[in-house]
């Protein structure tokens, strides 16, 4: 691979990388505000301190976790993972006709 091979594909990963970074940045901003709504006014101190600071853990165990798992119990347990978020978000109680 010549230089200007390298060169050309060097750019493409920084500026691909960079839009990665803004876009997990701008949700990481829209989703904490947008969270913040999700909880009843007299228990939203407590929901958004505990939402975060299980953020705060997960984003911390979670290379440990990706060390010690195989690849296809991964898939097992994201697709179960997965499932229980989907029954959550489906029983919450501002969906309920009231």
């Amino acid at each position: 691979m010549s230089t200007l091979q390298f060169a050309a594909l060097y750019w493409i990963t920084v500026v691909l990388s960079n839009v990665g970074k803004f876009g997990i940045s701008a949700a990481f901003a829209v989703i904490y505000v947008w969270s913040a709504e999700l909880f009843p006014t007299p228990v939203r101190n407590s929901g958004m301190g505990s939402s975060s600071m299980m953020a705060r853990v997960g984003s911390m165990i979670c290379p440990y976790i990706a060390d010690l798992v195989s690849a296809s119990l991964y898939r097992v347990f994201a697709r179960i993972l997965s499932a229980h978020l989907d029954i959550s978000i489906l029983c919450a109680p501002t969906l309920r006709a009231y």
